[in-house]
């Protein structure tokens, strides 16, 4: 038999760790829109970076990571959800590490080239997000360094009704 692991994979529907449990619990949050909740899963002075199609960068503590979701709801559909396709933990250490891979869904329809991963890390003595790393992939590919010469919320307002239609029309290929 194969040695015993610290390191634990599953998916979504079958999570029995806490650790994961906390990570399910902040998708659900976000997902209700309630950063509250959301942001009550992480130490007060996380850091959380992120590189995605329109925000890149760096957020220290919750304030700054408040700011950030209430932007990534702005510039997506009001219907759109996070599904979690997978949660990993790893408890080899003091400070648990967990990965996650996920997609974006408007309406029930999965978006396509919208997936993404994210890295947490917790606190050994509170349990709480201490860390995250957000990597998504982009849902349009445009040609190198013409992005940042588009406002963001521009992008946001293009993109989204973008991503639906790409949705609505994969899901009529299928």
């Amino acid at each position: 038999t194969p040695p015993a692991s610290s390191s634990t994979t599953t998916s979504s529907s079958n999570i029995d760790s806490s650790s994961s449990s906390i990570i399910e619990q902040y998708f659900e949050a976000w997902n209700q829109r309630d950063f509250d909740t959301a942001l009550s899963y992480f130490e007060d002075d996380c850091l959380y970076e992120t590189e995605d199609p329109v925000f890149v960068g760096t957020l220290r503590g919750k304030e700054e990571l408040r700011l950030h979701l209430e932007q990534n709801v702005k510039a997506l559909p009001s219907s759109c959800q996070i599904i979690l396709d997978g949660i990993a933990v790893d408890n080899s250490n003091e400070n648990g590490n967990i990965g996650t891979t996920w997609h974006l869904e408007v309406n029930g329809i999965p978006l396509p080239n919208l997936r993404g991963c994210s890295m947490y890390t917790t606190n050994a003595l509170t349990g709480r997000l201490q860390t995250g790393f957000d990597v998504t992939e982009a849902p349009v590919k445009v040609p190198k360094g013409t992005l940042p010469l588009v406002p963001a919320k521009f992008v946001g307002r293009l993109v989204s009704p973008l991503m639906l239609a790409l949705a609505k029309q994969n899901q009529k290929q299928q």
